[in-house]
């Protein structure tokens, strides 16, 4: 199972190729902040009375989704190979216990 964890890697480097693809052909940057995905899934921006916490939410929508796609893709792995481990402590303490 662990040949497939590499795939949950592949978002964010997949987001900056697209980018990179973009400003070759238009020569144009074109930045793909977490909002974008708020935006584009016509979801409204978070929005607080509180200004220190409004300017954490904004600074939080302003990064980019490629960092967050690997960050996140990063943390599923972690989390698989945790499972992946702690199921084959157990398979072996299982198998241990019944040779005895």
């Amino acid at each position: 199972m662990e040949e497939f964890y590499g795939l949950f890697l592949l978002p964010g480097p997949a987001i900056l190729c697209w980018q990179a693809y973009h400003w070759l052909r238009e020569g144009q940057w074109m930045p793909l902040p977490i909002s974008k995905l708020f935006t584009y899934n016509d979801w409204p921006l978070p929005n607080v009375s509180w200004v220190g916490a409004q300017k954490i939410i904004d600074w939080f929508l302003a990064i980019p989704s490629s960092l967050i796609a690997f960050v996140v893709g990063l943390l599923v792995v972690v989390i698989l190979v945790i499972i992946e481990e702690l199921i084959h402590k157990a398979r072996d303490k299982g198998e241990s216990w019944k040779s005895s």
